[in-house]
This record gives structure tokens, C-alpha cells and sequence, in this order.
């Protein structure tokens, strides 16, 4: 049998105040809220728990996306990265403040 290798783990940020009525936030840049705190608390807890190998944690750097990954960092004690590229939200222009249904 073959050992299985991690190779990412893909950790969406915790809610903000936007998330309340629906928005779409696109490159608006709310911080968490306290719920969203406790959220990216919780994420950090289960994949130390779960004991993963991270060698690395990557963040867009959206506020609300920051703040998740230093919550994660902090309990992995490790740095963040942030990356200016790939991992940008898209902008979506007007449809930015719309609302959606779930």
C-alpha cells in the first residue's frame, strides 16, 4: 500500500459583516467579524488536531483572508505568505454589494 501525501489544504476566510445580508464582496475588503474570528479560531484547532505536515500557509492579501491565515499561523506557529497573484478574488463590478441566494 501506498503512503498518501497531503498536498494542500484550502481553507476559505471567516465570515464578515457583508455575509449578513448576502453580498457579494469581490475585492471589497471587510474584516471578520466576530463570528468569523471564531471561525478561522475553530479551522486552526481542527488542522493542528489533525496533525498535518503544513510547511507552508499562503494568503490573498484581502484583510479577511489575512487575518484567517493569522489565526492559522498562530496556532501552527508559523508565517504567512501572502501571494499578490493567483489567489486574488475576481472583480465582478457591479455585481459587488448585489445579493445572492444561497
Amino acid at each position: 500500500m501506498s503512503e498518501k501525501k497531503l498536498i494542500a489544504i484550502l481553507q476559505r476566510h471567516g465570515s464578515t459583516p457583508l455575509n449578513e445580508n448576502n453580498s457579494f464582496r469581490s475585492r471589497m475588503d471587510p474584516p471578520l467579524d466576530d463570528e468569523g474570528i471564531k471561525q478561522a479560531e475553530k479551522a486552526a484547532k481542527n488542522i493542528a488536531r489533525e496533525g498535518f505536515e503544513v510547511k507552508m500557509i499562503i494568503s490573498s492579501p484581502l484583510l479577511r483572508a489575512v487575518q484567517t491565515a493569522d489565526i492559522i499561523a498562530e496556532e501552527l506557529d508559523m508565517d504567512v505568505v501572502q501571494d499578490r497573484g493567483r489567489s486574488e478574488e475576481r472583480r465582478v463590478g457591479k455585481e459587488c454589494r448585489s445579493r445572492w441566494s444561497p
